[in-house]
């Protein structure tokens, strides 16, 4: 799993986009804004529009994270099933694009992109922030939970699900699986909230059919248990603006998210295990939290181990080979 930064030249410049859209707005206006906007995402609450100032406020503030944690976890789907090369994406809930923007960095076999997204004044930022790289992407106003009619090889739905009553997500999630012909990325805070949906949806959708493959190295039953959460860190850079909104001295931020993808593919290479929590490192050790066989195992690993090497060099999130977990006895 790669660091998530975001930076020049990522996806066709993400970065230099909303620069580019941001360079005319009153500053104060949108201090304003972007305070509010973080104050009801650290409740848990949907990111709410209702001025052309609040959608500046997301692009400037969660924009970039939403893109780092989209990317991350579609990079976890790339690595394991190499010969994927989409051609369409479908993405649901769209925003002003981030899910889109990471899925042409991952996959640049894409060709055909369609966003829905309900609201006009989201739409026509993500319109503006595509034009000069992705003028061929289509926009429609639409409500996911109204019938789709469409399939696409790649089906995204990220920060989306969790905005809707929890009585639509799972009729939502199953017709996103519908429309998909090769791979359904969800993903959603990383906050026990948003990881309970993520759960019930991985439940959900196995259960219809839905074949799993990351970032749980199988389809057993959730070891996560109490209050405990199983989420990811996606480092987001901070550019000079960014730095400003937030009040913060640090380059970077943390993006803590949850997610879930499930394949058509038949030929997959599957993890051994995946890590689920900062490995612990000293000198000449390696203490790794690792979820595999339905358990959450914790596992040291000196330097005199022969998956030492390799364990080393994991970060959270890693899939783990099984080499490292179970290495082959001398011959």
């Amino acid at each position: 799993m790669g660091s998530g930064d975001l930076g020049p030249g990522d996806s066709r410049n993400l970065a230099g986009a909303i620069s580019r859209i941001l360079a005319d707005v009153n500053f104060a206006d949108l201090s304003q804004a972007a305070r509010a906007l973080s104050a009801r995402y650290r409740a848990g609450e949907a990111a709410v529009v209702k001025a052309d100032i609040d959608t500046m406020a997301y692009v400037a503030t969660r924009l970039p994270a939403t893109f780092g944690s989209a990317s991350l976890a579609m990079e976890c789907a790339a690595e394991l099933m190499p010969s994927f090369a989409p051609q369409s994406q479908l993405d649901l809930g769209a925003g002003p694009g981030a899910a889109a923007w990471a899925a042409a960095g991952v996959w640049p076999s894409i060709e055909t992109v369609a966003l829905w997204e309900r609201d006009d004044r989201v739409t026509r930022v993500g319109e503006q922030l595509a034009l000069n790289s992705f003028p061929g992407w289509t926009w429609q106003r639409s409500d996911m939970r109204q019938s789709l009619d469409v399939r696409a090889d790649l089906v995204t739905a990220t920060y989306a699900l969790g905005e809707l009553d929890r009585t639509d997500v799972r009729d939502v999630a199953s017709r996103a699986w519908d429309a998909t012909t090769g791979c359904l990325v969800i993903v959603e805070p990383g906050t026990p909230a948003g990881f309970s949906l993520i759960r019930d949806l991985r439940d959900h959708l196995i259960r219809e059919g839905a074949t799993l493959i990351a970032p749980c190295p199988n389809a057993d039953a959730c070891p996560i248990a109490g209050d405990d959460w199983c989420h990811f860190a996606a480092r987001v850079s901070r550019s000079a603006l960014h730095r400003q909104l937030k009040g913060g001295e640090r380059s970077f931020e943390d993006e803590k998210f949850s997610y879930v993808v499930f394949t058509r593919q038949r030929d997959l290479s599957r993890a051994a295990g995946r890590v689920v929590r900062r490995p612990v490192r000293r000198r000449r050790f390696v203490e790794l939290s690792v979820c595999r066989a339905g358990q959450i195992e914790r596992i040291g690993l000196g330097r005199s181990h022969s998956g030492y090497a390799v364990a080393s060099k994991l970060v959270w999130g890693a899939a783990v080979p099984e080499a490292t977990l179970d290495p082959p006895s001398p011959t």
